[in-house]
């Protein structure tokens, strides 16, 4: 930086500062790298330093749209060159692309329940009727995968073709130990059968395994939400209280007679209240629920 002899900039304010803009300056670059990008990800750790302090990092990760693949081709170092040559070639089989057509098909059915289910507080009832929706969705695509998949094939056909590429049956040998052998003549149909179908079937049971097996036990904390709970007869609270002791014995474990009673202390507490004030979902529910008051209700609602 020019300056007269008197100008040094060594002092530790004005050393600061400089760090300062010139991160700022990063920033700004990276920031804008992030914005023309056509995807970007986030990678965060956090530490403690031999004081005992935490350090935080953040790492980003972008697309830049250059052709970087080529130019670490023809570069002096051999491994990165190895790489990228390696990864370019990956990305541009034809085999890989349809599997990217598959995942972007099904993915993206599912991106609305992803993003909700990221709130800081989730409704279960929503999330397992979204859920439920979405399984019926995709169960339907699967009675109709022929006709579905054909279209998926052209797609990932006509972009494979974009760039010389042709997507393929894979060589079939009698002993095949780390793919499926599957007799067909046409790519269409080996894939359809060897990846999309299976595809489907898992993403289905996953959906059963992680909300769909819930269905009775979210029915039961149900009850204990106002709008529901006011409805229910003295034996329908017992079976219900219950039912939620054994699903959790340690976190809920106390006399059934007196959590019974609490239980119908809470629905005394809504009987007259107007229905328009009544708790509808679980979030409004324990929000409601004085813990100090209702001790083993706010337990059956939150667990």
């Amino acid at each position: 930086m020019p300056s007269n002899r008197s100008t040094s900039y060594t002092s530790p304010k004005i050393q600061n500062e400089l760090i300062e803009i010139c991160g700022k300056v990063i920033l700004n670059k990276i920031v804008s790298k992030c914005n023309e990008a056509e995807c970007f990800s986030f990678l965060a750790d956090e530490t403690t330093d031999i004081s005992g302090i935490e350090q935080f990092s953040l790492c980003v990760r972008y697309i830049e749209k250059t052709n970087r693949g080529k130019k670490i081709q023809m570069d002096g170092n051999r491994e990165a060159s190895k790489k990228a040559f390696t990864l370019q070639q990956a990305l541009k089989n034809g085999n890989f692309i349809l599997a990217m057509a598959v995942i972007q098909e099904i993915v993206s059915m599912a991106h609305p329940l992803s993003i909700y289910l990221q709130k800081v507080n989730v409704d279960l009832a929503s999330a397992m009727e979204t859920a439920n929706n979405l399984s019926t969705l995709i169960k339907e695509m699967r009675s109709n995968v022929e006709s579905k998949f054909h279209d998926l094939f052209s797609t990932a056909e006509h972009l494979a073709k974009e760039i010389g590429e042709d997507i393929k049956i894979p060589r079939v040998t009698h002993f095949q130990q780390h793919r499926a052998n599957y007799e067909l003549t046409s790519a269409e149909n080996y894939y359809r059968v060897s990846v999309f179908i299976p595809f489907i079937d898992h993403f289905i049971s996953q959906l059963e395994i992680r909300f769909t097996k819930h269905k009775n036990t979210l029915s039961i904390i149900q009850n204990f939400i106002p709008n529901k709970l006011i409805k229910l007869s003295e034996n329908e609270i017992e079976t219900s209280t219950e039912v939620m002791s054994k699903q959790w014995p340690v976190v809920i474990s106390s006399c059934d007679n007196i959590v019974n009673k609490e239980v119908l202390l809470w629905k005394q507490r809504w009987i007259a209240a107007a229905e328009d004030k009544l708790p509808c979902t679980l979030i409004d529910a324990i929000n409601c629920c004085d813990e100090l008051l209702f001790p083993k209700v706010s337990r059956h609602l939150i667990f």
